[in-house]
């Protein structure tokens, strides 16, 4: 395969760059793999993994950064998305723009949802961060904890996890939204799910911080939509990327199959 890194799809900012791994024998299809973080930290150099074993898959892989907060707050992540979606479907990359699919984990699948929201894509979220507004309604008296280990190791690579942890959550969910009552409005996903979007693959474990709850009710909504979605629990508390080699066989599977 070949990589290229760091090309520019908006502007000079040092995040507003991608990386695309090309497939020697391409199967002219895309996918575009939006890295976690708890939207404060992560970058696209660190899923060349995951990247390389897609793209030997016959497919293009699209690994863009985007602006993080605190101090780029909500919609600027979904912005800098919705600007690299642009620039994809007018670049001269050689593949059928119709056939694109979005995998994003932990707040990357969060992205994810919401591209597919937005455009109809296909996409597989895993361990997405879904619940907003009624869960910070439901956890108004819950305390706040930083997660500290952010600042040398991601969450997304992490085996530490084991049950849920409100106190984590919730931070994430308000540096993410600045503490903003119509922010948290706003960016709530499960108050916006229509027949436009598209088909979804989510993923949770079964004991990890992102509560599995989101994924539920994400499916129930999609069911009564009459849309194709498909959930899958790993068993244990493994986090997003943790579990990525488990899942790569099912996600390929269904993007083959979907596209």
């Amino acid at each position: 395969m070949k990589i290229l890194t760091d090309i520019i799809y908006k502007d000079e900012d040092e995040k507003h760059k991608f990386d695309v791994y090309i497939p020697d024998i391409p199967n002219s299809k895309a996918i575009v793999l939006i890295h976690g973080g708890a939207f404060v930290t992560g970058d696209k150099s660190s899923d060349s993994d995951i990247a390389t074993e897609i793209t030997k898959n016959g497919y293009f892989c699209f690994v863009p950064n985007y602006r993080l907060a605190p101090k780029n707050i909500y919609p600027s992540q979904l912005d800098d998305m919705n600007s690299f979606m642009k620039y994809l479907i007018k670049s001269d990359f050689e593949f059928d723009k119709n056939k694109i699919g979005i995998l994003g984990y932990s707040v990357g699948g969060n992205l994810a949802i919401e591209l597919s929201l937005k455009y109809g894509y296909t996409i597989c979220s895993r361990s997405g961060v879904i619940e907003f507004e009624e869960w910070l309604k439901e956890h108004k008296n819950t305390k706040e904890k930083e997660f500290t280990s952010l600042a040398g190791n991601s969450p997304d690579v992490s085996d530490d996890f084991d049950g849920s942890d409100d106190e984590t959550y919730k931070w994430v969910l308000n540096t993410y939204l600045g503490n903003d009552n119509e922010n948290i409005r706003k960016s709530s996903l499960l108050n916006r799910i229509d027949k436009n979007c598209g088909n979804m693959f989510l993923i949770n474990s079964n004991r990890e911080f992102i509560p599995k709850d989101g994924v539920i009710k994400l499916q129930n909504k999609l069911i009564e939509l009459n849309k194709d979605v498909s959930v899958k629990f790993f068993k244990g508390p493994k986090h997003a990327k943790a579990y990525w080699k488990k899942a790569i066989v099912p996600t390929l599977n269904f993007f083959d199959n979907n596209l």
